[in-house]
């Protein structure tokens, strides 16, 4: 296949997904298009055979393109590696524990990017599934915004367009040396929120209406996906998710991206306090006072009342 000819490259990133991940690669051979993609694959050193079934399937299908790890990179950095390497004009995304649900998803979206050229990119809802792929009564994501058009100003420091693997945005990777590297890679598990501030700077994220993506939630106790560790499994997640919000919001100045992340880091400053409040010992109060000092601490006891009141209004 020549090169040059390439529109679209689908970035899959995969860890010890034995269990789905040819599901994924199969949702992804299946699409119909009338143009040439390619399908990058990370395997990042699995212990589970996830190795084995995706280089088998590789073997079988000449757009595969397989990088095999043989040290684990964590996500982000294989997620960079994969998009430096990304030859398409447009870039889309999959997760080896999910998979698309629609054939025509890969066409919707490029018909979508070449015909509105001003968009950066473009997104659609997503089928939150079990580990069954059985559909899960709550169908909503907290942190995305169901916009049909979304720009920066929608951003506010965690909320996306959509879920990840219905994001197709342009490829402005391509030909930026290591200019967006350090962005993407700021926190080795997360990339998503990067991506987005990404693509948006580029253009408008446009929302499509068609459900293209079953995107597979984790409801086991033993659950270990990125979100089970960056989350739900760890203790100082308000402090963690502080500090990569600021170093974010300084990377983003660096690149001249003009978004801002005071709702963010105001709803973490009240979910600290609240914390403090359960637990009031000295590291949660010298992190509050820290927080205080680093940003506009009127800003954020004005801002309190509201959070309080959002915290109980989600629950």
């Amino acid at each position: 296949m020549n090169d040059d000819h390439i529109l679209v490259s689908v970035v899959l990133l995969t860890y010890n997904h034995s269990a789905y991940i040819r599901q994924a690669i199969e949702s992804v051979l299946m699409q119909k298009t009338d143009f040439a993609w390619e399908l990058l694959i990370g395997e990042d050193a699995s212990t589970d055979g996830t190795a084995k079934i995706v280089e088998e399937m590789a073997q079988q299908d000449h757009r595969i393109c397989a990088y095999l790890r043989k040290e684990n990179l964590g996500a982000t950095r294989n997620l960079y590696d994969l998009v430096s390497r990304a030859k398409g004009e447009y870039i889309a995304y999959l997760e080896g524990d999910d998979y698309w649900c629609d054939e025509m998803k890969l066409q919707r979206q490029a018909d979508f990017l070449k015909s509105h050229p001003e968009y950066g990119g473009c997104t659609h809802p997503c089928r939150i599934v079990n580990e069954n792929g059985k559909l899960c009564a709550k169908q909503n994501l907290s942190w995305e915004k169901r916009k049909t058009v979304y720009t920066l100003k929608d951003f506010k420091g965690v909320f996306l367009a959509g879920h990840g693997n219905c994001l197709m945005h342009k490829n402005f990777y391509k030909d930026s040396g290591d200019r967006y590297k350090k962005i993407l890679t700021l926190h080795p598990l997360i990339g998503d929120r990067a991506t987005c501030l990404l693509a948006a700077h580029q253009g408008p994220i446009f929302r499509l209406d068609q459900e293209m993506v079953c995107y597979r939630v984790a409801t086991s106790e033993n659950r270990s996906n990125a979100t089970a560790v960056a989350y739900e499994k760890n203790p100082t997640r308000v402090r963690d998710d502080y500090l990569f919000t600021k170093a974010l919001e300084k990377e983003a100045e660096r690149l001249g991206i003009r978004a801002d992340f005071s709702f963010h880091i105001n709803t973490l400053f009240t979910s600290m306090v609240g914390l403090f409040l359960k637990k009031p010992d000295r590291e949660n109060r010298k992190f509050i006072v820290r927080m205080l000092k680093e940003n506009n601490p009127f800003g954020m006891l004005l801002f309190f009342p509201y959070g309080i009141w959002r915290k109980l209004w989600r629950k």
